[in-house]
């Protein structure tokens, strides 16, 4: 995997900080959810929580583009079915093969493989804020479109499609709600506003 494909933002002298816990405490304790909605309020964002079944990464991209959670069925087939049609760009994501691979059943955890996938089917680019492995610490991740596809299905089935950034909270490391900016309708200007880029 190469850094162009996940970034992490931090380093970039325009970011926001990240959220660390600076006591030690005496067991590693993770970063709660109230502290995470305090940050995202900070950096004036509002998070959306969605369901927690195995399915949120694609509940959050089904909240995002079609304004509810529902579609998530239906997104995790697109995306799934786009790692196969392009297996030679995730297998090396994959542990086994894309064809018969668990993550097509419907309540199994998404990976970075259809996280990549879902940005290269969308043609958006989706941020993280993401834990480290002890989860004391947040940071924003970029994971980029892999490829450009412009016979997208999305992009050729949706009316009205904008392109906006894909901004989600990975709470814990194991489950996605939404984030979106507090005033403005879409996340646009997602990177320029918070790293300058």
């Amino acid at each position: 995997m190469s850094l162009s494909q996940i970034t992490t933002i931090t380093k970039h002298p325009d970011m926001t900080p990240s959220l660390e816990i600076t006591s030690t405490p005496t067991t590693s304790l993770p970063i709660t959810f109230t502290q995470l909605e305090k940050e995202m309020i900070k950096q004036k964002r509002l998070t959306i929580k969605i369901v927690a079944d195995g399915n949120c990464l694609f509940r959050t991209i089904s909240q995002i583009i079609f304004l509810t959670e529902d579609q998530h069925r239906n997104i995790r087939k697109h995306v799934t079915s786009f790692m196969i049609t392009h297996e030679e760009n995730f297998e090396m994501f994959v542990d086994g093969d894309c064809k018969s691979s668990i993550w097509k059943q419907e309540t199994t955890w998404a990976t970075t493989a259809e996280m990549l996938a879902a940005a290269t089917l969308l043609q958006r680019d989706i941020y993280t804020f993401s834990p480290n492995h002890k989860k004391t610490k947040y940071s924003w991740l970029l994971l980029e479109p892999l490829f450009h596809d412009a016979n997208s299905y999305i992009l050729s089935h949706t009316d009205n499609y904008i392109c906006c950034n894909i901004t989600l909270l990975h709470i814990n490391g194991n489950h996605f709600d939404v984030v979106v900016p507090q005033e403005a309708t879409c996340n646009c200007y997602f990177a320029k506003l918070h790293f300058g880029v």
